[in-house]
């Protein structure tokens, strides 16, 4: 009887140590996947911040050259062309910045109804049910 405890003691110790040694396994790779997760957010973030440190820098050079354009000094077509795009838009932004003015003061109203009396169909419309599906 004392070696079937004895035994069952030492299959339980066994049971233990493979219960354990999982566990310890299973912590690392947890450990390991959140590490690789945090590396990984941190990269894509530095990404993002310089992306927009970029952007603000094409911003900042897009800026500069307008500037040299409104100044008579830039030459180069492409350019030129590039900046009486932004000229145009500017005059569009302009005019429509005014008209949104102009709405939160009242003074553009919507256009007035049509005149002349109402049209009404003669005969009520028809309803047709169908069970096709159009393709």
């Amino acid at each position: 009887m004392k070696e079937r405890l004895q035994d069952v003691g030492r299959v339980l110790a066994q049971v233990a140590r493979a219960i354990w040694r999982f566990l310890v396994q299973g912590g690392r790779w947890v450990g390991q996947r959140w590490y690789h997760y945090g590396e990984k957010r941190r990269v894509h973030r530095e990404i993002r911040r310089l992306e927009a440190r970029q952007r603000e820098l094409y911003l900042q050079i897009g800026q500069q050259v307008y500037l040299l354009f409104q100044r008579n000094n830039v030459r180069n077509r492409d350019i030129l062309v590039r900046c009486e795009e932004i000229r145009e838009l500017e005059v569009k932004l302009d005019q429509q910045r005014e008209k949104a003015v102009q709405i939160a003061a009242g003074s553009i109203l919507p256009p007035p109804p049509a005149e002349g009396p109402v049209q009404v169909a003669s005969e009520p419309l028809e309803m047709r049910h169908t069970s096709e599906v159009a393709s």
